[in-house]
């Protein structure tokens, strides 16, 4: 992935259950997860793309610049998940994981199959082609810490139906993660060593080793609470999202809201990251 694009997906691809306090909870996901949830830190990490994985679904590329296919499964409750994610360069020690370097950061929609009957998480993940959406664009990081002045950008969410455009998280800084920069990077790489296969979750250590150790990879922080709408929507066919994640020095969340509704994109796609996508049924 280059500073400027993030064409060069797929990336194995990685996402934080639990990084924002009661996000969990609003979705019903807290109850896969073992033991109780502490709402004040992140929970456990789940796989979307992994290539070469024993488990077939999670090799299927998800990545869509501007789609969503939702499931053959008429009755799926489907949810769009907007997120701050880091492209990382990864490094290792033999078949462990010692470092984490932040080279870029974008946006990723982590849509979520909510009523899918499945023993893991992943497998709400990634349900087939275009089940997660990525910007196009991406910036890159020169360094990631609390020093660097990074709390400036913010991302926001919205959801067209009927016309209407309606925020569907809440809008927060980078800093406002349960656990981020030099913490998240630390509680990152105990996580991908650690995490065994129980429950809902997965052996993030056997998964590295059959993607042959990669490079990089994609990790997705996590969403930000849900607003009242977003917490009751259920995306359909014809429905349209929007994220963009901003540098809140030049721009604020209503001139973002504004944009949107009137369909001017040129000013958020030249200063900022935009993921615009549409929904579509799978047989469409």
């Amino acid at each position: 992935m280059s500073p400027n694009s993030s064409k060069k997906v797929p990336l194995f691809g990685i996402g934080i259950a639990g990084n924002f306090a009661g996000h969990l909870q609003q979705t019903g996901e807290a109850k896969a997860l073992q033991g109780d949830v502490d709402t004040s830190r992140p929970q456990a990490l789940f796989p979307f793309y992994v290539t070469d994985a024993s488990d077939e679904y999670l090799t299927v590329n998800p990545y869509s610049f501007d789609s969503v296919l939702l499931p053959n499964d008429p009755t799926a409750r489907v949810q769009m998940e907007p997120e701050i994610a880091l492209v990382v360069k990864v490094n290792y020690l033999g078949t462990t994981v010692i470092g984490l370097e932040p080279e870029s950061m974008t946006l990723l929609n982590d849509l979520t199959h909510r009523n899918a009957v499945v023993s893991k998480l992943a497998e709400k993940k990634n349900w087939g082609l275009a089940s997660k959406g990525i910007a196009k664009k991406a910036w890159p990081l020169t360094s990631f810490s609390a020093a660097d002045g990074l709390g400036k950008y913010r991302f926001c969410s919205f959801h067209r139906r009927d016309g209407v455009w309606s925020a569907c998280c809440h809008d927060v800084s980078l800093s406002d993660y349960s656990y981020c920069y030099e913490q998240l990077i630390s509680w990152l790489i105990e996580q991908l060593n650690t995490q065994k296969n129980e429950g809902a979750l997965h052996n993030l250590t056997k998964l590295i080793g059959e993607a042959g150790y990669p490079k990089r990879m994609l990790i997705s922080l996590g969403s930000s609470r849900y607003t009242k709408y977003g917490e009751e929507h259920q995306l359909q066919s014809g429905d349209e999202l929007c994220a963009v994640l901003y540098d809140s020095t030049r721009i604020d969340n209503p001139e973002i809201h504004s944009l949107i509704v009137e369909q001017t994109f040129d000013e958020l796609l030249q200063q900022h990251i935009v993921l615009k996508q549409s929904v579509y049924a799978r047989a469409e």
